[in-house]
């Protein structure tokens, strides 16, 4: 929740003190679901991004290391929450004063039991011994750990965590990418491919790019088999795929998994569930269903840090079949506009950028050979993913344009 209710904040405010905060105070008082654990270290990485402050992961360092939950490392080299290591010494390290750890995958969970969860909004997902889902997160956390350990001076253990990331990265895929299929299985042991077990994969950065397209397909087949929980990751994931039209479907949609069903139900905030239906006890204020907020910044029109307090930032815009939109994102330096007009005959974006800003704006293209102007002029661009690429704009008001 904390999580994504920070990366929404950041969409709208200068406001970074209460999402702090918030990370602290989880930090040392952990909860129940395993891969909410490494998620201190999202919101930890995601401060520093936004602030350019180190001072929090200084401060935490020691403590955030655990959360990479190699301490649940298993003798095959992935981790689990089944297989005897959760110790009470273990738990501690995390500062988590339950007696165990579960595997949670996505919420609500329906009636199910504890031990072994069935229906719910986790599309059906077998839980085994070694989830697929699990060791996603734990992939991740070992790669934003390298890069925090890079941000605080620690060579050493940016070189451990980054190889560390590098070798799980390839006992994933041999463990649960099921090659003649295309896609994940949901743990060793299983048939079962839930959507979960390919969406989380596809957002970290795990799927090898032979494999990109069929992971693709195949999540695009389930539709929103998730809850709103997950649902930020996908479509996290399917703009990072340079899916636009399927994740502004699902944005947009009007089915009971939608946010304007929770319009619908009457409720003037966001709710736990997509509707009563699936959570009897359903809350109908909770942050963590706000994700669009963040993914439209973030995502569709594609702002985002490339350095520690948006010294250079990247302005790239998925806008599918929207005909124009418009954003104003604040941040410390003061506010980066975007506005763009899609039409068949051409992509046009202005931006501006306030002072000691550089930014590397990406403009969708049908071919690397599509001709891009910059305030009116001709001006060099690199291929890079679909996009042309314009590096190094400087402050103030520009315009570009890319004809098709």
């Amino acid at each position: 929740d904390s999580y994504i209710q920070q990366l929404c904040t950041y969409a709208i405010d200068r406001e970074y003190a209460i999402a702090r905060y918030s990370m602290e105070n989880m930090l040392y008082h952990a909860t129940w679901p395993t891969e909410w654990i490494p998620q201190a270290l999202f919101m930890a990485h995601a401060d520093y991004l936004y602030t350019g402050d180190r001072r929090a992961l200084e401060r935490n360092y020691e403590a955030l290391k655990p959360k990479t939950l190699l301490g649940l490392r298993s003798y095959n080299g992935l981790i689990s929450t089944r297989t005897g290591l959760q110790t009470r010494q273990l738990l501690d390290s995390l500062h988590f004063k339950g007696s165990a750890l579960r595997d949670i995958v996505d919420w609500p969970w329906g009636n199910m039991s504890p031990a072994r969860p069935q229906g719910g909004e986790t599309d059906g997902h077998d839980f085994r011994d070694f989830n697929t889902v699990v060791n996603a997160f734990h992939y991740r956390a070992l790669q934003i750990m390298a890069e925090i350990a890079q941000a605080t001076g620690r060579t050493h253990d940016h070189e451990f965590y980054t190889a560390e990331a590098e070798r799980v990265k390839t006992l994933f895929n041999a463990a649960f990418l099921e090659v003649k299929r295309g896609y994940y299985v949901d743990g060793i042991g299983s048939e079962h491919s839930s959507l979960h077990a390919n969406l989380f994969p596809l957002a970290f950065g795990l799927v090898p790019s032979s494999h990109r397209a069929s992971v693709v397909a195949y999540i695009k087949s389930k539709g929103m088999a998730c809850g709103v929980y997950a649902a930020r990751y996908l479509l996290e994931a399917l703009y990072d795929a340079n899916e636009d039209e399927y994740a502004l479907s699902l944005l947009t949609s009007s089915s009971e998994r939608s946010w304007l069903n929770m319009l619908r139900m009457g409720s003037t905030m966001t709710t736990e569930a997509w509707d009563d239906k699936f959570k009897v006890n359903n809350s109908w204020n909770h942050a963590w269903s706000a994700s669009p907020v963040d993914i439209i910044a973030r995502k569709l029109m594609g702002v985002e840090p490339l350095s520690p307090g948006f010294g250079h930032v990247r302005i790239r815009p998925h806008p599918g079949g929207l005909k124009h939109a418009s954003l104003r994102l604040p941040i410390l330096r003061g506010d980066v506009l975007v506005s763009f007009r899609n039409s068949p005959e051409a992509m046009e974006l202005d931006l501006t950028l306030p002072a000691n800003t550089v930014a590397d704006v990406h403009l969708p293209a049908p071919s690397p050979r599509c001709a891009v102007t910059r305030d009116g002029k001709a001006c060099a661009a690199t291929w890079e993913d679909s996009y042309l690429v314009v590096k190094g704009v400087g402050s103030g008001t520009h315009s570009f344009r890319v004809s098709r």
